[in-house]
Formats: structure tokens, sequence, C-alpha cells
């Protein structure tokens, strides 16, 4: 949505004030251009001036320079170089919203939450987020060191990733889990993912699905137009998706189902984390104002605000935050003021089990179950997802999973599909070790070593046969998913799945 609107648009008291203000302003400006004792380029020092004024405002607000808005023009669909992570502000620091699965950043084992305090040894404090996204993008093939702050580890690291083409599809894997239960990922928002997701859901239900559990972990948005088409997938006509509130005429709408859902009948849970963020919270929000579906993982981000982007003069731009996303109970998806206030106090985490009762809401399909506001979504049913040991944290980061599993599947290219990983392959990756100067404490490779199985069976699957082989293996041992599965396969209708879920609330298996 592209807006513009002149400052002399608001009442006769407002256009007297920003008159007084711009006075001054021009004043202060005059003065250090004719008098102070260096010469001054006048320019940088309004460019200055505008990023003082937007610090003020939210992390999410940003003047454009013209080469800045031509690229938010071109956009970034199709490929580009780069990580893999989507990034943002938080407390002022630069952080991980969520790696993009399958990507460099991924299998190094990035994680959501992640700070960056560092690029190339150099600070990441007061850099803006564009120049940020500049600095880690690059063409495939290159390398970049970023230095991490990671919650639960005492000192920041670095981690060296090398560049890659970053292609995202929508929903890169789906598959039937159980005889009866399918799984769809959706790792993006766009404009086919709706229809990506609905061709998705008849090859599953055609193999005899009655159940659906829905990925949207670590998917950090996209366009709205996406997530409003992938609530109106299991919505029914005119039911609202989401709200956005603000000031103006323009940055108040209400988005409705346009049509009644072909897949009623589908059990539907939702599956979330700390790194779903934006158009995920919008379609979690409003399967589960609507008494649709189960959610179930831990509480979501909380970008729940809207940006328009304004033309201005010299073929500039301001990307101006304008509205909040309200789900349909009323919740206002935005936790910017929480998350400061949680960082202040170190105590933020990517995967909060954490239940803020303090603001309480209600569904509107029928069923009036209590859900809960002070921004993000809530999951039904909360399962935290286990922290990775240091050990396998140490690994990851040093490519072993990695670079063993290219070095043992080029020489085991007749691995069957179902394989496991044995005594064997775990005394092959210990010499594999050895051989690269890895160093390691023995009792924590024995007492973490179901851990280290999984990450190897994991990365060998990845080799052999892609995404959809990491899938098959990851799956497995996915506790929020199986959890999810649990519950599906429980239950004959979406009232009795609720109802479980009900009496499940606060869990954390």
């Amino acid at each position: 949505m592209l807006l513009g609107w002149s400052l002399i648009t608001p009442g006769h008291g407002a256009r007297d004030e920003i008159y007084y203000d711009l006075t001054l302003f021009s004043e202060v400006l005059s003065n250090i251009k004719t008098k102070h004792v260096e010469q001054i380029d006048s320019r940088q020092l309004i460019r200055a001036a505008i990023a003082g004024m937007l610090d003020e405002l939210d992390p999410h607000t940003q003047f454009l320079d013209p080469e800045e808005y031509r690229e938010l023009q071109i956009g970034t669909e199709g490929s580009f170089g780069g990580l893999g992570i989507t990034i943002g502000i938080r407390n002022d620091v630069l952080t991980v919203i969520s790696p993009i699965e399958g990507t460099p950043a991924y299998s190094m084992g990035i994680q959501p939450g992640d700070q960056i305090i560092e690029i190339e040894g150099v600070s990441t404090d007061g850099l803006a987020l564009r120049d940020a996204v500049r600095q880690l993008r690059g063409p495939a093939g290159t390398r970049v060191t970023i230095t991490i702050r990671r919650e639960g580890v005492d000192t920041p690291f670095d981690i060296t990733i090398t560049r890659a083409t970053i292609n995202i599809e929508s929903v890169p894997y789906h598959a039937m889990l159980t005889a009866d239960i399918g799984y769809a990922r959706l790792a993006t928002f766009s404009r086919q993912s709706s229809r990506e997701l609905e061709n998705a859901i008849s090859e599953l239900k055609a193999q005899g699905a009655r159940g659906l559990v829905l990925d949207l972990r670590n998917n950090s948005g996209g366009m709205l137009r996406g997530a409003v088409d992938i609530a109106d997938t299991f919505l029914d006509k005119d039911e609202l998706i989401v709200s956005t509130k603000g000031r103006t005429r323009e940055s108040n709408q209400k988005f409705m189902a346009r049509s009644d859902s072909e897949y009623g009948d589908l059990l539907l849970a939702v599956v979330v984390n700390g790194g779903s963020a934006s158009a995920s919270e919008i379609v979690a929000g409003a399967i589960q104002d609507w008494d649709r579906g189960l959610v179930v993982g831990t509480r979501t981000f909380g970008k729940g605000s809207v940006q328009s982007v304004i033309p201005l003069s010299h073929e500039s731009a301001l990307k101006l935050t304008t509205a909040k996303y309200h789900t349909p109970s009323g919740r206002c998806i935005d936790d910017a003021e929480r998350l400061s206030e949680e960082e202040d106090e170190g105590a933020a985490q990517a995967e909060s089990i954490a239940v803020d009762t303090t603001e309480t809401f209600h569904t509107v399909g029928g069923l009036e179950r209590v859900v809960y506001g002070g921004g993000g979504i809530t999951p039904d049913v909360i399962v935290r997802f286990p922290d990775l040991p240091m050990i396998v944290q140490d690994f990851l980061r040093h490519s072993a999973f990695f670079e063993f599993a290219v070095k043992y599947t080029a020489a085991h290219r007749d691995i069957d599909r179902g394989f496991r990983v044995d005594r064997g392959m775990v005394s092959e990756f210990k010499a594999f070790l050895a051989e690269k100067e890895y160093t390691f404490e023995e009792s924590k490779f024995a007492e973490h070593l179901d851990l280290i199985k999984q990450e190897i069976e994991r990365n060998i699957a990845n080799d052999l046969w892609g995404t959809e082989g990491w899938y098959d293996v990851a799956l497995k041992d996915d506790v929020q998913v199986q959890k999810a599965i649990e519950l599906l396969s429980k239950v004959g209708d979406t009232g009795a799945l609720l109802a479980l879920a009900q009496s499940q609330i606060g869990s954390d298996d």
C-alpha cells in the first residue's frame, strides 16, 4: 500500500506547531551552515536530523534514500546471495528473528533470538537494519564472519558462513506423518502460498489425511495478502481474518474470508515458535480465535505493525508504521513494549514458555475460550523445544555434522532410506573429529549421544535426498510436531480437539 500526504493537512493548531518547529530547525541549520568553525555539508546534517527523529519512533520506521527505495520497489522475489536469515532490531540490538531452512545459516545452527553483535569484527551497535542487510548479503560463494551473543552461552562466539543463493519455496515439504495425519511446512508468505498449500492439502487428503499439522515455525512472515489467503483456506465466508488499526482512515481496514472453506472437515493443528512473526501470527491468531484449530508450540515473536511506504521528494521515501494488526478477538499482535522490558532484564528467550495472563480475550467461534493478549500469539498447548547442549552447538558452529555427512556419503552412496546411525557411524564421526582436530569432552559426547546421532542422521539424509530427506528424519524427533500428532490422533472432530487442548493449557511436555 502506497500512501502520501502533506504536512499542512492537519488542523490549524497542528499546522502552527509544525511551522514553529520547522522555523526553529531552519534557524539552527542556517547558523550551523554559516557560522560553524568547520565547513558543514547541510545535506549530511539534514539526513542525520531525519535519522535522529526516526530513532524516537519504532524500529520498523525507516527513511529510504533513492537507492534503498529502488531496492524496495524491485523487491526480493527470486533469489539473492545471502546467509538465509531474517533479522530485525530488538531493544536496539541486531537480532535473528528466524533462520531459513536449508540455507547456510540454518545448517550452521543459527537460532531465533541470536544477537549479531559484530559483522567482520565491527560492532553492530547503532547499525541501521538496512545497512546490516547490505553487509550480510553478497555474492554466492563469498564468506562473512559474524559474532553471536546467545542466551545461555557465557561468551560471544564467531561463526564464518559462506553465502549462497537463497531460494525460498512457500511449501518446501509436505507428507503423511501417520496413516491419517498429514504435515505441511509453510516457510514464507507470497502470492503463490495459498495455491501451493491447497495443492499440498489436496494431495494429503487423497492419501487419507483427516488431520493436518501446519508448521509455521521460524516463518517470519511475508505478504499480508498471502496471510489472508492462507487463513481464508480454513475459514468460512465473511469471517474476520485480521484488522489493522491506526490514526488515519486508510490505516483502518478489515480483511474477511471470501468463501467457505473446502477443508471444513479437516482437523487442524498449527505449530509456532518464537521465530513465527507477522503474517504467521495473523494466520495462527485467526485459526485460534475462530476455534478452527489448535495452536501448539511456544509464544510467537509479536511483530504486529503495518508499514506504509510514502513517496517523498528527490526519489526517496518514508517507510512508516501506520497501524497495528489485531486478531478477530481484538488482540493486538504487536509485542514491542514487552520485548523491550524483557530484554532490559536479560530475560527474553526466543522459545519463551511464559504466559502473560494479565490481558484476556475470548474466542469468537462459539466456544468463547480464553486466549491471551499482551502481544504475540500464546499457543493453546505449550511445548518447548529442548535447548541444544553446548557440544552440539559447537559441532554445528564448526560445520562438523555437515562436513562429516559429505565425506561419509561420498563413500557410502548405497545407504537405505530407512537407515539409523549405528555404532560404526559414531566411530567414524569421532575419527573425523580427530582428523579435523575438533576437541570435545568425551563425557559430554556420551551424555548427549542421542542428539549427536540425530544431527548426523539429518545431515546424511539431507546430503543424499535433499530437503525431503532432512524433514523425513527431523520430524521423527520433533517434540512439537509429535505433540500435535498425538492430539490430532486422539479425537474425531475440532470441538473434541479444542476440549482436549483446554485440559492441557500450560503444559510443557
